[in-house]
């Protein structure tokens, strides 16, 4: 049989379809490399519980994610943590997220001398949120997220908001799945709760969460937008819970509320301006629309 060659627009056309196709195997062995918090040790039965896939797959992906470098066996073999492949793929990005730590490093350096917490700014990539600059307090006790770290979207406060103010596809991922994974007891694992939860955040323009992401955490959170209001990612300031109270969440959103149009005018003297994931080259969602549309015709 002769092969036949597609013409370029064809293969094109079919970019977009094929990237939104998710392999099962792939999606779950990320899910699983998604679930550590830095240099830490899991259990089979914490990464279990943390992503929700069957403790026998857990341990076939394991064995390829081990043999590629992405995790290590531990000698008793009893838990695993994090592989030196990923610090060979994360040069790259680092020298990325360095310039945009450098750009805001004093803004997010004075929200956290005046807030007396961690800053952060992270944006959405690849359905999870990744920080790329943050700025902690002096205090002792303190709020420790590494630059690069991942967590999924559904799980605190920035996720909330690049959810409820990013694109409508997206969402709707999370939205269609019988459970999401839990971090912590307190992680939004029923899509139903989540929808009222992204609701109440786009009715808001702002999110708080406290231990769903991490124990004993909270976080505050607000969008930030182009001159457009097109969502570039989210501000947020975080901390122990004990140094979290209702009455503080005011003065917290009005700190970000004031601090996001300076971080969005420093992120344009980049450049390649980082901005939530718009998937495959579809427009982010402006913040005016996502407030004016309700998450039930998702």
């Amino acid at each position: 049989m002769q092969s036949r060659v597609l013409p370029d627009e064809t293969l094109e056309d079919s970019r977009p379809v094929e990237a939104s196709r998710q392999v099962a195997s792939v999606s779950a062995a990320l899910t699983i490399l998604s679930c550590f918090h830095g240099d830490e040790d899991l259990s089979l039965a914490e990464i279990h519980r943390r992503t929700g896939i069957t403790k026998s797959r857990i341990l076939r992906l394991a064995g390829t994610l081990e043999r590629h470098g992405f995790l290590w066996t531990e000698p008793d073999r009893r838990s695993y943590r994090l592989g030196p492949s990923l610090l060979r793929l994360g040069h790259g990005l680092e020298r990325r997220f360095h310039d945009i730590a450098e750009v805001l490093a004093p803004l997010l350096r004075k929200l956290a001398r005046d807030s007396g917490d961690t800053a952060l700014y992270s944006v959405m990539r690849a359905r999870g949120r990744v920080c790329v600059a943050s700025q902690e307090p002096d205090h002792a006790v303190r709020f420790t997220v590494p630059t690069g770290s991942v967590r999924p979207l559904h799980a605190g406060a920035s996720g909330r908001v690049l959810l409820a103010f990013g694109p409508d596809e997206v969402l709707r991922e999370f939205l269609c799945v019988a459970s999401l994974p839990a971090l912590t007891e307190r992680t939004p694992t029923d899509p139903a709760r989540l929808a009222r939860e992204i609701a109440e955040t786009r009715r808001l323009g702002f999110a708080v969460s406290q231990g769903e992401a991490q124990r004993d955490s909270f976080a505050v959170a607000v969008p930030v937008t182009d001159d457009d209001g097109t969502l570039l990612g989210a501000l947020s300031i975080a901390g122990p819970v004990s140094r979290y109270s209702p009455q503080r969440s005011g003065g917290l959103v009005a700190m970000l509320l004031g601090a996001a149009p300076a971080v969005a005018r420093s992120l344009r003297f980049l450049p390649a301006c980082p901005r939530a994931d718009a998937g495959h080259g579809r427009p982010a969602t402006t913040i005016a629309g996502a407030m004016a549309r309700p998450t039930s015709h998702l």
